[in-house]
């Protein structure tokens, strides 16, 4: 077994619970919406690890999942429950682990739960594809250590389907290879990024970073329409180092899925910061005058250059933006989720700068009860009420004329 990975399921670190935590809102909120559209779902971890974390007990993705899944089945109501989950868990160096801690665990016998759990996912292809066929909605967790991950066969598994797709990207291990450049690290950055040698040579070691980025979303964008791709920090002598050291891609067909996602996200920038400065206020810092005063200013400019903008457009326009660690923990700037979109636009139109025109069933009639730490107000689109693709198409915004 490879050193790095048997050291690293020791002990969960801090941003592997961020990671996990993000994980687990994405996969929920995905679980959600699919168990009322269909009785079946497929779940795929391609690098599943070893389930449980040897020191502490925690426990990774393949376990976060399938528990999820065996309290959608045990408590959800008929009407919504998925009544088949079809896997496949994929893991190379600790395979036999993986194997007795799901034993351990008591998800090996388990009537509504179906699948395979393998070493090599590679050499799994037509299976995985078979796997996916059996549902229409699922999930697909590509948890690579380093890079390890070949982009070029993997792609091939989004056509043709609209599974949710959250993928890690060592972003440090691409920036150090780029820098040595040896041929095993030109090699190994081509297949990752499923690009030609010659890409990785040729682009100036100063935007690289942006390479990698622009270069990522160009492929998932071929095969969902939300991309967004989110630095988490790295974990040093048991405390977070605020770097953007780690990519996580979640790609969706789903707005209110990216949004669970971006919303988890928010939160633990919030978090950060708070730990950081204890005297900051929960929505960033306690001399603005709006908590997405920048949010506002960002809105403003686009919607100068549109004229007319529908809701859809603004918050696919902001959620492809690269997410920052670094910048969201250390400014005031507001992650871009549908809430803090709404209370923006809300703000922009009471200074009568724009104009939204969203149907009655989709504002808030007298804001949010009681809760100072849900950012909403009367007459501002309600997030919780947008149900469908459809719903923020019909939240129109118009620049006011001057």
């Amino acid at each position: 077994m490879d050193k790095r990975f048997k050291k690293h399921f020791v002990l969960k670190k801090r941003h592997t619970e961020i990671k996990h935590a993000l994980f687990s809102s994405a996969l929920e909120k995905s679980l959600s919406i699919a168990s009322a559209l269909d009785d079946f779902y497929s779940y795929l971890d391609l690098f599943a690890g070893v389930g449980i974390f040897e020191d502490d007990g925690s426990i990774g993705s393949p376990i976060i999942a399938l528990e999820m899944f065996r309290y959608h089945y045990n408590n959800c109501k008929e009407s919504h429950k998925i009544e088949q989950f079809w896997i496949h868990l994929c893991e190379k160096n600790g395979y036999n682990e993986l194997k007795k801690n799901l034993k351990k665990a008591g998800f090996t016998e388990l009537s509504y739960i179906k699948g395979y759990i393998r070493k090599n996912w590679e050499e799994e292809i037509e299976t995985i594809q078979k796997i996916i066929n059996k549902a229409k909605y699922g999930f697909i967790f590509a948890d690579q250590f380093s890079t390890e991950l070949d982009l070029r066969k993997f792609l091939p598994f989004l056509e043709g389907n609209s599974y949710e797709v959250l993928v890690f990207f060592n972003q440090n291990t691409l920036s150090r290879q780029k820098g040595r450049l040896h041929p095993n690290d030109v090699k190994r950055i081509a297949k990752v990024l499923a690009i030609e040698e010659d890409e990785v040579l040729t682009v100036p070691q100063e935007k690289f970073k942006d390479f990698v980025i622009s270069t990522l979303k160009s492929h998932f964008f071929k095969y969902r329409q939300y991309v967004s791709i989110a630095a988490i920090p790295i974990t040093v002598q048991r405390k977070l180092r605020d770097a953007d050291f780690f990519y996580l891609l979640f790609a969706t067909g789903h707005p209110l899925i990216l949004d669970s996602f971006l919303e988890t996200y928010s939160e633990n920038v919030l978090d950060r910061r708070a730990e950081i400065d204890p005297s900051v206020h929960y929505a960033g810092s306690l001399f603005k005058r709006s908590p997405t005063e920048d949010l506002e200013d960002l809105i403003s400019t686009y919607i100068v250059k549109k004229r007319e903008v529908s809701l859809n457009e603004l918050y696919l326009y902001f959620t492809q933006e690269f997410l920052s660690w670094r910048a969201y923990v250390h400014t005031d700037a507001t992650v871009p989720t549908l809430r803090n979109i709404t209370y923006a636009l809300r703000e922009l139109e009471k200074k009568r700068l724009i104009e939204v025109r969203a149907p009655q069933r989709l504002l808030y009639k007298r804001g949010p009860k009681r809760n100072k730490k849900t950012l909403g107000q009367k007459g501002q689109v309600n997030p919780a009420y947008l149900k469908r693709y459809s719903d923020l198409d019909e939240v129109m915004i118009y620049l006011r004329p001057r």
